[in-house]
């Protein structure tokens, strides 16, 4: 992921929730909807299928407010088809929490949104992730606005009220008095905050007009003492952001080399840049204004799965584990590990726990070197491959966490799962293999952990937790009687609910030791396995 240019002036206004974020059309590519121009030509075949629409742009100077007051026209300057039409095509199937963009936003935790999009995406997200929200669209919803809730300003009207919409050239110059509620309650927000404009093009009449009308309304306030506002553009136009510098309006620039083409490439951008400006602005993890952790994106999660095939493809002895983490990209996993985790992204991050396991194994459980592995296990709920997962890290060399870190782990939700088939034979082998390195004459105190948690998961499968075949149960079976005749202690083992936890089994050890009037077995307690 690239580095953006986030200046500390504006790390600042989000962190202090000073930030006023104003989101064009472009900021809903992120889930597939169409821009203005896309729209307003599938909007136009339906008004009337003698319009063409390329002629019609080129007659009307590629204005879309002019477009759109045509098309007004045509339909008997009735914006009830219009508004219809609209509303068909901006209706997306994608679950908006799997835009990084709209996850983002979120987790900047500002007080205000406003936004001249006609969509409702940005509202979707906020219920989705159980946000509370306020929709200002209405003269009497500026009045009635809930300054406990997230307020979601539609500053061109919204599709459920056809009286609200700014749609047309003459609805657009109407507008431009700035004395509607709309407008007092925007210039009243502004004060003391920065605007961070988003999904606009520098030829958007939206930002020409408002931003030029606000700063000429604001002349009484000098121009050192107006706090720095912002527009994200993904590609560099020197002489346009040389003129909105000169109003106080700084441009980021995403895209400098200009090779992100696509709306695809454009909104992982935009995502990005937005969860580095979040990360910044709360290094703790927490939503500015809120106890509550930020959210996991798509994008954080795709960072940590390349970052971690990096790993698989560079192979590193296990010994050198605590080395290998740091030198990886620590924002993602440390970011991942401290976010929640939205529904829609289970099973994503349940593809990103697989791949985890496979290539840093013992990780899987160690909540202080992967804080991935907690958030994951935490968020999946029951699931089969996690029960796997941590059933193989378990008996691998040096696979179990501190006894502290393994209160950390949702275990009922673990073994509400069954151990599957294949699962239980590599549990098997690596048992097997374990036990050849015990002799007959051994005594208690010289069971290993990986041999303990091996009679754990044993017990785990006769006791139900296993598959139900007879011949995978007979082998449990075999294989303890095996363990017990070396250490007839682990013949009692009951394994808990919760942790497998090794004193659980050493306990019971001591216990059969100290019957026998043998040498009490210590364990220490500090021992790790790197």
């Amino acid at each position: 992921m690239a580095a953006f240019p986030i200046p500390d002036h504006l790390v600042r206004a989000a962190s202090e929730r000073r930030l006023l974020p104003f989101v064009g059309a472009g900021f809903s590519a992120a889930v597939g909807l169409p821009g203005w121009d896309t729209l307003l030509g599938r909007v136009a075949s339906r008004i009337a299928h003698d319009i063409d629409y390329p002629a019609l742009k080129v007659a009307c100077g590629d204005d879309p407010l002019r477009i759109a007051e045509y098309l007004y026209i045509r339909a008997d300057r009735n914006i009830g088809p219009l508004r219809y039409h609209m509303s068909m095509e901006l209706h997306t199937a994608k679950e908006p929490t799997r835009s990084t963009p709209h996850i983002e936003l979120v987790n900047l935790g500002t007080p205000q949104v406003y936004t001249t999009n006609f969509d409702n995406v940005i509202e979707q997200t906020f219920d989705s992730l159980g946000e509370r929200i306020d929709v200002v669209a209405l003269p009497k919803h500026v009045a009635l606005a809930d300054l406990e809730k997230t307020q979601i300003v539609k500053y061109h009207g919204d599709l459920q009220y056809d009286e609200t919409l700014v749609l047309t050239e003459s609805s657009y110059y109407t507008r431009l008095d700035f004395e509607s509620p709309m407008d007092v309650k925007f210039r009243s927000d502004l004060l003391g905050r920065s605007v961070l404009f988003m999904g606009y093009s520098f030829s958007d009449i939206n930002i020409r007009v408002i931003w030029f009308k606000l700063t000429g309304m604001m002349k009484e306030i000098p121009h050192e003492e107006r706090p720095t506002s912002y527009i994200v553009r993904l590609q560099p136009n020197e002489p346009l952001e040389a003129l909105y510098k000169s109003v106080g309006l700084q441009t980021i620039v995403l895209d400098p080399e200009c090779k992100a083409m696509s709306p695809v490439q454009q909104a992982e951008l935009l995502g990005d840049f937005l969860e580095q400006l979040a990360t910044l602005a709360s290094p703790s993890g927490t939503i500015p204004g809120q106890k509550a952790a930020m959210f996991v994106s798509p994008g954080l999660l795709q960072r940590a799965t390349e970052h971690l095939q990096q790993m698989s493809d560079r192979p590193r002895r296990l010994s050198r584990l605590p080395q290998i983490l740091p030198s990886v990209d620590q924002l993602a996993l440390r970011q991942l590990g401290m976010r929640r985790l939205p529904a829609a992204l289970a099973d994503t991050a349940e593809a990103l726990l697989q791949q985890m396991a496979r290539t840093i194994g013992v990780g899987l459980l160690s909540a202080a070197r992967v804080p991935l592995a907690l958030s994951v296990l935490t968020h999946l709920g029951p699931r089969q491959s996690v029960t796997a997962n941590v059933s193989l890290a378990l008996i691998r060399p040096g696979g179990w966490p501190r006894e502290a870190q393994m209160d950390l782990i949702p275990w009922p939700s673990i073994w509400s799962q069954k151990i599957d088939a294949e699962t239980a034979g590599l549990i098997f082998r690596a048992v097997r293999q374990d036990l050849s390195f015990h002799s007959e004459d051994a005594d208690e105190s010289e069971l290993d952990f990986d041999l303990a948690f091996g009679v754990d998961l044993l017990c785990r499968i006769i006791n139900g937790w296993g598959p139900d075949d007879p011949d995978d149960l007979q082998i449990a079976r075999d294989l303890l009687a095996d363990i017990v005749e070396i250490y007839p202690a682990a013949a009692g083992y009951d394994p808990p609910e919760l942790a497998p936890k090794v004193s659980h089994i050493m306990d019971a050890i001591r216990e059969s030791a100290d019957s026998r009037g043998q040498e009490e077995i210590e364990v220490d307690e500090d021992y790790e396995p790197f």
